[in-house]
């Protein structure tokens, strides 16, 4: 019964994480994306724990971060206004900043209280079970018609994608999908130079899985894929320049390669 409970509110914790990382749009309610409604729901779990002095809402690392993204802002305003054109995308770069980061407050709030705990390997894991889950919906969308409608009636702007002939997923499309899963394999190769990961067998074979199938299926989302796969790889090797052919990394790099080239041959099938 706890393992059902269990997994039930890690499946949440991965709705409330894929809403956030790969916002979408519902059909059912249009005004808005997910990031935004998640960004509204951060602000006031911000606003109800700084005044029940639960938590302290600013600090210098934020604070330093605030005034970078001000200046960003100020120099595009100053740029529209001297060159007289319409773009107010860098403009408004101070707006989009606060709602990323409530937004990322209601999520971690989520995930620490579905653990009891927060620390940068859980966040980490879920990014990259909901990659995965993503390029999952990606290969479904792309194979089966029924499953493809069902999307596309339920979120908005998928339909138009599907139309330009690129493959897409439930949030993750074009440029978009793509930078997304390039930084998550950048946190796989991360993590698999951590000890508590290369102490574990199991741990190292999902992550190796998660990667090559995350750099295949997300590349046919989005080519951008490919650069944090590449930055990825070049980490690990440099990680384990001294020891890379060494006896005890030999098994890891073997594996690797072999793990990858059955990837590709499957994908390719």
């Amino acid at each position: 019964m706890m393992d059902i409970k269990r997994v039930l509110l890690v499946t949440s914790g991965a709705i409330v994480v894929s809403l956030f990382f790969f916002q979408v749009t519902f059909a059912a309610f249009p005004v808005t994306n997910s990031k935004n409604l998640l960004a509204a729901l951060g602000l006031a779990l911000a606003t109800v724990n700084f005044y029940s002095r639960y938590t302290h809402l600013m600090n210098k690392g934020l604070l330093n971060i605030i005034v970078i993204a001000s200046l960003v802002s100020l120099v595009g305003l100053f740029s529209v206004t001297l060159n007289n054109t319409p773009d107010y995308e860098y403009a408004t770069y101070i707006v989009s900043f606060f709602v990323w980061v409530f937004a990322a407050y209601f999520t971690v709030n989520v995930i620490k209280w579905i653990h009891g705990e927060l620390s940068v390997r859980v966040v980490c894991n879920y990014l990259i079970l909901v990659s995965v889950l993503q390029c999952i919906s990606v290969l479904l969308i792309d194979t089966y018609p029924s499953f493809e409608n069902i999307v596309n009636n339920n979120f908005v702007g998928l339909a138009e994608i599907g139309k330009i002939e690129r493959k897409y997923g439930i949030g993750a499309w074009l440029d978009v999908g793509g930078s997304r899963f390039a930084v998550v394999l950048i946190i796989i190769s991360y993590l698999l130079t951590r000890e508590k990961v290369t102490s574990s067998i199991k741990a190292m074979l999902l992550y190796i899985i998660a990667f090559i199938f995350i750099f295949i299926v997300g590349s046919m989302v989005g080519r951008t894929t490919s650069v944090g796969g590449g930055v990825g790889l070049a980490y690990l090797l440099w990680y384990n320049r001294a020891s890379v052919f060494s006896p005890k990394n030999r098994k890891f790099v073997f594996l690797f390669l072999m793990m990858a080239i059955a990837g590709v041959a499957i994908s390719v099938y």
